[in-house]
C-alpha cells in the first residue's frame, strides 16, 4: 500500500515540471512586452528638424507601426500634431508616416527625423518620436518685404499722377509712422489693381486690374485701358521694380468695359464742384465708375499649392478663373483657360 502511494506521488512530478516550465516561459516572454509610441507631427517652416515656437502641429498625417513579431498599429495625427499609437509586443518597430495625397507639396523636412524611423520598444513605452514635414513654398527668411499696391488719382495712362508710384514695398519688422519705404511701379505702368500673386520659386510678383472710383486702368498693350489686365511685376532691387503687361483677359472672358472716362471727355465744374472744363474734371467726377466698382474687372489674385497655376475672380461673371501658367510662369493660350 506504500509502495503504490509513492508511485503516485512520482507520477505527479513530471506534470508539475511541465507546468512550471511554462509559467517561466510565460514570465520571459512578458519581460519583452513594449508600450506605446508616441510624438508629434509637426510643419517645419525653416527645416532645421525641431519644431520652434511658430511652428504648428500638423494633424491629419497616417501613423503606422509594424514591430519585428509583424504586429501593427495605426493612428492618425490629431489637431495639435500629437499621435500616440497602441502598445506593441515585438522589441523594435518600423513606424512610418504617411502624407496624405491633399497635402501632396509636404515634404520631408531636411533635416531631423524623416517619414521612416526605426524604433526600439524592448524597454517600454517611447515618446519622441516625432517628424517634421515642410512644404517649400512657404518657407519666409526673417526680413521679408511686405508688397502691396495703392492709387492715384485720375487718368493713369496720360494724367499729372501717371509717373506715381502704384506699388510699395515696407520691410515686414517696419514700425511706427515714419517708416522707410519703396516705391516700386508707376501708374502708367500698371494703373488701378488690386489682387497681388507671388510665385516665390521666380521670385516674379503679379497684379490684377480693379475697378475704382477716379483711379484709371492700366494698358491693354493695344494703346487702350482693359479691366482684365494681369501684371508681373519685375524686381530689380529691393527699392526699384517694373511693371508690364501678362495678360489681358478681357477679350478673353469678358471682365466687362471700362466705366471711366475716355481721354477726350471734358467736364465743367457744374458736373464736378471744379472748376473749369477739361478732362481731370470727368474723371473727379467718375459717375459711371460708381455702380460698377465690385462688379467689374478682376478681384484676388493667387497661384496654387506648386505655383503652377494662377487663379483670379471676373467680377463681371462672377467666376472664378484658372490660369495654368506654369513654373516659371508664362501666359497660357486662350483655349487653355478656364
Amino acid at each position: 500500500m506504500t509502495h503504490h502511494i509513492r508511485r503516485l506521488v512520482k507520477g505527479r512530478r513530471l506534470p508539475l515540471l511541465l507546468a512550471s516550465l511554462i509559467i517561466v516561459l510565460l514570465s520571459g516572454r512578458q519581460a519583452l512586452a513594449a508600450g506605446a509610441i508616441s510624438g508629434t507631427v509637426f510643419r517645419d517652416y525653416n527645416a532645421n528638424g525641431g519644431q520652434d515656437t511658430a511652428e504648428p502641429g500638423l494633424s491629419g498625417i497616417i501613423i503606422t507601426a509594424i514591430d519585428d513579431l509583424g504586429n501593427s498599429a495605426t493612428t492618425t495625427s490629431g489637431a495639435d500634431g500629437s499621435y500616440t499609437l497602441a502598445s506593441l509586443a515585438g522589441s523594435a518597430a518600423r513606424v512610418e508616416f504617411t502624407v496624405p495625397s491633399s497635402m501632396a507639396a509636404v515634404q520631408d523636412g531636411a533635416a531631423g527625423a524623416t517619414s521612416v524611423q526605426f524604433v526600439d520598444i524592448s524597454g517600454g513605452d517611447v515618446g519622441g518620436v516625432d517628424a517634421s514635414f515642410n512644404n517649400p513654398t512657404h518657407y519666409c527668411h526673417s526680413t521679408p518685404l511686405l508688397f502691396t499696391t495703392c492709387f492715384v488719382g485720375l487718368d493713369n495712362q496720360t494724367g499729372p499722377f501717371s509717373a506715381e508710384a502704384v506699388t510699395v514695398a515696407v520691410s515686414y519688422g517696419a514700425d511706427g509712422t515714419a517708416v522707410s519705404k519703396s516705391h516700386m511701379t508707376a501708374a502708367s505702368e500698371m494703373g488701378s489693381a488690386f489682387g497681388v500673386a507671388w510665385q516665390a520659386s521666380t521670385g516674379r510678383i503679379f497684379t490684377a486690374a480693379y475697378i475704382k472710383t477716379s483711379t484709371g486702368l492700366g494698358p491693354n498693350g493695344s494703346g487702350s485701358t482693359t479691366t482684365g489686365g494681369i501684371y508681373e511685376v519685375t524686381v530689380a532691387t529691393a527699392m526699384t521694380a517694373t511693371a508690364s503687361l501678362f495678360l489681358d483677359l478681357h477679350p478673353i472672358v469678358d471682365t466687362g468695359a471700362d466705366p471711366h472716362p475716355a481721354p477726350t471727355d471734358s467736364c465743367t465744374s457744374a458736373a464736378s464742384g471744379v472748376g473749369g472744363s477739361n478732362n481731370n474734371n470727368c474723371w473727379w467726377h467718375d459717375g459711371g465708375a460708381f455702380t460698377t466698382v465690385g462688379k467689374r474687372g478682376l478681384g484676388d489674385l493667387d497661384f496654387n499649392a506648386d505655383q503652377t497655376v494662377l487663379y483670379t475672380v471676373n467680377l463681371n461673371s462672377g467666376e472664378l478663373v484658372e490660369l495654368p501658367v506654369g513654373n516659371p510662369a508664362a501666359a497660357p493660350a486662350p483655349g487653355d483657360i478656364n
